[in-house]
């Protein structure tokens, strides 16, 4: 009977609940807006979490996107989510500094580039990340399933 009580105490709190979740990497359309969902889970909660300040008509999904940030959209009135083509797969942001021009061999510390190694770009991947295959060669990287190496 305890233990009852117990779990019934425990989901009191209903607001703080998610009515979904998707395993990413997933696209995802917020209010005409398109995001890419790279890593980890895609949660939907509904109404948003801050019920003070939105209505029971809109949706809060939090996310990490492709620059491997995580994103809290709030108050969102309309959106899907959904997979890819199997051909298409999703890539974490390639930055701007990964192009045929960048014929570098050596990261900025003088390091040399390795080959197949992934590099991030900026602060923690911030501006993006790339594979390096060779002097002005550089490759996406694919978004990462939680599934995956299971």
């Amino acid at each position: 009977m305890a233990f009852l009580m117990a779990l019934t105490f425990s989901w009191s709190g209903c607001e703080n609940i998610p009515s979904g979740v998707s395993v990413a990497p997933k696209l995802i359309e917020a209010d005409g807006s398109l995001y890419t969902a790279c890593e980890g889970y895609i949660t939907v909660y509904h109404p948003s979490r801050d019920i003070a300040d939105s209505s029971s008509q809109t949706y809060e999904i939090t996310f990490t996107d492709d620059y491997g940030k995580a994103r809290d959209l709030k108050d969102v009135k309309a959106y899907t989510i959904r997979k890819t083509e199997p051909n298409l797969p999703l890539n974490y942001a390639t930055p701007a500094g990964a192009n045929p021009s960048d014929t570098t061999t050596k990261e900025s510390n003088g390091q040399p580039l390795m080959v197949g190694h992934t590099y991030w770009f900026g602060k923690d991947g911030d501006q993006g990340r790339a594979k390096w295959a060779g002097p002005g060669k550089w490759e996406p990287v694919p978004c990462k399933s939680p599934l995956d190496g299971r």
